[in-house]
């Protein structure tokens, strides 16, 4: 959630985002909150799980490892991705939980700032 009205809305937000196979893709999408009609899109980005993870000591019970936090500046594309039309700004690592099964892997999204000066 933006915490105000501005071309340069921060967050303060933490996505968890379940990881199945390093071929995943993610697909970020900043909206424009509109209180008397439907919200409107600001953008989205496109990210690969391959990016912030590298193969395991155990295929089995540890088949991926996180290559770190990373810090990112993406653009915000409309337009079936033409149009450049701001950036978000981000922090994201891979992490891992065990649960029973020792199976549960997700990209952890820290959303930090969200940049649309075309905003109008």
């Amino acid at each position: 959630m933006a915490s105000e009205l501005t071309r340069a809305a921060v967050w303060d937000e933490i996505i968890y985002v379940a990881v199945h196979s390093p071929t995943d893709k993610f697909v970020l999408e900043a909206m424009d909150y509109q209180h008397q009609s439907k919200d409107r899109t600001l953008g989205t980005t496109e990210l690969s799980a391959a990016g912030f993870l590298r193969e395991g000591t155990d295929p089995i019970k540890m088949p991926w490892l996180g290559t770190g936090k990373k810090s990112l500046r993406e653009s915000l594309r409309s337009d079936n991705k033409k149009t450049v039309k701001g950036a978000i700004e981000f922090e994201a690592e891979f992490v891992r939980w065990l649960d029973d099964e020792s199976r549960w892997r997700a990209v952890r999204f820290g959303l930090l700032r969200c940049v649309h000066p075309l905003r109008s």
